[in-house]
């Protein structure tokens, strides 16, 4: 497998908890942004894919390989295997989404310190971009539903 940060076919990872109890969904914000292991291009549109196409990246090889960077057990992370969607830009190749969740009971505020992010809320992206804005609206409505 090519380096998750390196390949230029490299997916996009959106990190989230959702809360067993009371189903509040929380996404991991990085420095740099809301999805691992980089930026979106400038000009990327978001696109979800209502139908997955028949040859595509198995998410879970790739949230094994992310859990691996952020020195995370890969057991903490499951993957969203029904989530589908795409960013699409004139200068780049479509770039694959993916989303994994915690699977903690609660929300695992020490992990968020230990790889310098931290958790929000929908409500709370302010400085985000659309295009990750996006992202960020699709992940919601496949996870609350």
């Amino acid at each position: 497998m090519p380096k998750l940060d390196t390949a230029p076919e490299t997916p996009r990872i959106l990190l989230c908890h959702k809360q067993k109890t009371s189903a509040r969904l929380q996404f991991l914000r990085f420095a740099h942004g809301m999805l691992m292991p980089t930026l979106l291009p400038e000009d990327a549109s978001i696109y979800p894919r209502n139908t997955p196409s028949p040859v595509r990246i198995h998410p879970a090889a790739w949230t094994a390989h992310l859990a691996g960077l952020l020195k995370l057990p890969t057991h903490m992370l499951a993957v969203e295997p029904e989530f589908h969607a795409e960013a699409h830009s004139p200068t780049h190749a479509p770039i694959t989404i993916l989303l994994a969740s915690f699977n903690s009971i609660d929300l695992p505020w020490d992990i968020a310190k230990q790889i310098h992010a931290q958790w929000i809320s929908i409500t709370d992206t302010t400085g985000i971009a659309p295009a990750e804005l996006a992202v960020l609206r699709l992940a919601y409505e496949h996870m609350i539903g």
